[in-house]
């Protein structure tokens, strides 16, 4: 077969066409990976992709517009600090303790969300206009034409419900909202599907956009964090609207990253328009052979590789590629580690499974 480059490679491969090779990525690694790794060899003077011959990775394509974040954010300020800690009121307005020596490693303690009620809701909204012109670059139309003839997959990130309204309220405030103010949910739930559908319009109608990614993280490793009922009210009708823009504007691919088990969530996405998975965490029995099986060419997938096997010896990483051969010449899978690989990986693991996934996906450069 004629090589592709990677935008046909991904558009082919998501629509279960053959390919000559699946892309070669990965979701991420750790800064303590990378700081293991530079000590068992690997150079501190080239990026991590770029010495394993990666292709250029989905979360570097993303379009350079279309911005979510508030604007303007919140200043960020120092409340408390010792010798191993700070207490700060970061960009979004949360008050949370940083471990000085494990920033980007280790997740902070979160203290205090901006939003406890309808009135902060409606404060912290006055920094979310849709229409401020920050959201795009000066150089839009310059940005357009570089993009007309580009060789690799172009993303626009879709938003999402729950995970924002869990970032501005905390999962125990958003938990108990959802039974006791139900009527604030809703309200932020329509704002932001406006919010959405208003800062995505440019973007979508101007530009040929090759798939829509939308974030949620609302799983632990035994199931949803909102019941399948609630999901199906207040979720799945906004999703919608959304997903039929998409569309009408030819965007077909539309995956949504969410952690943990997604049992309950998979079908629900699915009737919401959303076709894709990742990053299939198997922790939480996420797994791509299961949701292949239950749901055919119905579900696109990514990531599922079991990232706590590579740290295992080498029969435990050949099983792991071994176990998801089927789906990827099923078609419509891009294999790699169910989130970022974690430092108890050692470089001489990883490497061996790059050569056993390579070799899988019919990667020979």
């Amino acid at each position: 077969m004629q090589n592709l480059n990677l935008r046909e490679r991904f558009l082919k491969l998501m629509r279960f066409e053959p390919v000559d090779r699946v892309p070669y990525w990965d979701f991420a690694w750790w800064d303590e990976t990378l700081d293991r790794w530079h000590k068992e060899g690997l150079p501190e003077d080239v990026h991590p992709r770029d010495f394993f011959g990666m292709d250029r990775c989905f979360e570097e394509s993303y379009i350079q517009g279309a911005e979510f974040r508030f604007l303007p954010a919140f200043e960020e300020k120092i409340l408390e600090e010792d010798a191993n800690t700070q207490i700060v009121i970061d960009v979004t307005g949360t008050k949370l303790k940083r471990f000085k020596q494990k920033q980007g490693v280790s997740i902070p303690h979160f203290l205090e969300f901006p939003v406890k009620n309808r009135k902060d809701f409606n404060e912290i909204i006055k920094r979310l206009n849709p229409e401020s012109p920050a959201r795009y670059p000066r150089n839009w139309e310059d940005y357009k034409k570089s993009v007309k003839d580009r060789t690799y997959p172009l993303l626009i990130h879709c938003g999402g419900f729950f995970g924002w309204a869990r970032e501005l309220m905390g999962i125990e405030n958003l938990s108990i909202a959802f039974y006791e103010d139900k009527s604030l949910i809703v309200d932020m739930f329509d704002f932001r599907l406006d919010f959405t559908l208003k800062v995505l319009k440019k973007a979508v109608e101007e530009i040929d956009i090759d798939a829509g990614f939308f974030w949620e993280d609302m799983a632990y490793n035994k199931g949803s964090l909102l019941s399948p009922k609630l999901f199906k009210e207040l979720m799945v009708p906004r999703y919608k609207k959304i997903t039929e823009f998409l569309y009408k504007n030819n965007i077909k691919i539309n995956f949504v990253d969410c952690d943990g088990n997604i049992d309950e969530l998979l079908p629900l996405w699915l009737e919401s328009g959303i076709n894709g998975m990742f990053p299939l965490e198997m922790a939480g029995n996420s797994d791509p052979v299961k949701y292949r099986k239950l749901y055919g060419k119905n579900v696109l997938l990514m990531g599922g590789i079991d990232k706590i096997e590579l740290a295992k010896g080498k029969t435990e990483i050949e099983n792991e590629v071994k176990r998801v051969s089927d789906v990827i010449k099923s078609g419509g899978y891009i294999p790699f580690a169910d989130h970022r690989v974690p430092p108890d990986v050692s470089l001489e693991n990883y490497l061996y499974y790059l050569k056993l996934i390579k070799k899988e996906c019919n990667f020979t450069a």
